[in-house]
């Protein structure tokens, strides 16, 4: 888990989670209210998944966010 704060200040948990079928995708959790939103990470294993979201770029983050789609 990593927690990010958006551009308007917005305060979120962003959770690594798994598709049905194994593929990767980031949970966006928001702090207070609100739909938790999903997007796509595509990686090759549980293990870079996690160094992965360690090391993404607070904008590479926000981008995620911005494609996000509710679940």
């Amino acid at each position: 888990m990593r927690a990010f704060v958006d551009r308007d200040g917005g305060r979120w948990d962003v959770v690594l989670g798994r598709e049905s079928y194994g593929a990767f995708v980031l949970l966006f959790v928001p702090a207070l209210a609100g739909p938790v939103r999903q997007a796509s990470f595509p990686v090759d294993g549980y293990d870079i998944a996690v160094v992965a979201l360690a090391e993404l770029p607070a904008a590479r983050i926000q981008q995620l966010l911005d494609e996000s789609l509710p679940t």
